[in-house]
């Protein structure tokens, strides 16, 4: 997930079970409040860096099951 300086998603990448990766963005969610504390300790072991994710960004697909 990237995450703007006011702790809304700006995109995401969620992994399925069978190993596709699907990507979305705001105009894929109903509601997108402020999700993330960014400076909380408890989300320091899920960074990740911005060539890491580009990367799943740009290996994911779009998910048909969402608008």
């Amino acid at each position: 997930m990237e995450v703007g300086h006011d702790g809304r998603r700006l995109r995401q990448v969620e992994l399925a079970e069978d190993g596709i990766a699907y990507r979305s963005t705001p105009e894929h969610w109903t509601f997108n409040p402020p999700l993330v504390d960014r400076y909380a300790p408890a989300w320091v072991p899920f960074v990740i860096g911005q060539e890491e994710f580009e990367a799943q960004w740009t290996r994911a697909v779009h998910d048909p099951g969402r608008a």
